[in-house]
């Protein structure tokens, strides 16, 4: 039986390069394991608008979803000095994003 530990992790900030390519393996290792998978990004995560008017929109760069309990984690990658992040949605936010 495959156990996640998605409860006890949480959404972080990133703001070193370091902590960007640790996050980064971490996902990739839990995709490798089989207990997530990476899935298309849909939605944008924030839509805004430019001085002339125009809609601009803003994807995270990745989505993973954990096989075990349905969590969908967003991954914004770092462009410093701005800073990503990981977001954790619960499998209703995902279901909502469909």
């Amino acid at each position: 039986m495959r156990k996640c530990d998605c409860n006890e992790r949480m959404g972080v900030k990133i703001n070193s390069w370091e902590q960007f390519e640790e996050l980064k393996n971490f996902f990739e290792e839990q995709v490798k394991k089989g207990l997530f998978v990476e899935i298309p990004v849909e939605r944008p995560y924030y839509i805004g608008y430019s001085t002339n008017g125009k809609e601009m929109k803003w994807y995270a760069d990745k989505w993973y979803k954990c096989l075990e309990c349905g969590v969908l984690w967003e991954f914004i990658y770092p462009d410093f000095p701005a800073q990503g992040s990981v977001k954790k949605l619960s499998a209703d936010d995902y279901t909502e994003r469909k």
